[in-house]
């Protein structure tokens, strides 16, 4: 019905009004698939927490044999988003270092298997 939501995705354009538990609206952040299978994506990461892997599971699905079935999980915590390997066979570059578990930045370049994403922020 023309919305600009890819269909892959189980996020809504409703999931971008959030509200944190302070009581002020949660900034709602944005991944850019900018490499790989999938290129020119974009999903919308919010309050809920986001799986990125190539199962059936995952909020973000990656067709790729490099990315496991559940590879990260990217969710919002104090300091902003957080996110975590979750074990995969692969690993998790963050800006070409490979992490467990890290804050994203604006900007930050995430890349699992031979998939990139880029992380934007809201300002």
């Amino acid at each position: 019905m023309g919305n600009d939501w890819d269909d892959e995705t189980r996020g809504s354009p409703t999931r971008q009004f959030m509200v944190a538990r302070s009581g002020k609206s949660a900034r709602p952040a944005v991944l850019r698939q900018v490499q790989g299978p999938g290129m020119g994506r974009t999903f919308l990461v919010g309050e809920q927490e986001v799986i990125v892997g190539r199962g059936e599971q995952a909020d973000i699905k990656v067709d790729s044999l490099e990315v496991s079935r559940r590879h990260v999980v990217i969710r919002q915590v104090r300091a902003g988003y957080r996110i975590e390997d979750q074990r995969s066979r692969n690993g998790t570059l963050l800006n070409g270092v490979r992490v467990h578990a890290a804050v994203l930045s604006h900007g930050d370049k995430i890349a699992i298997g031979d998939a990139v994403f880029e992380f934007e922020e809201s300002r």
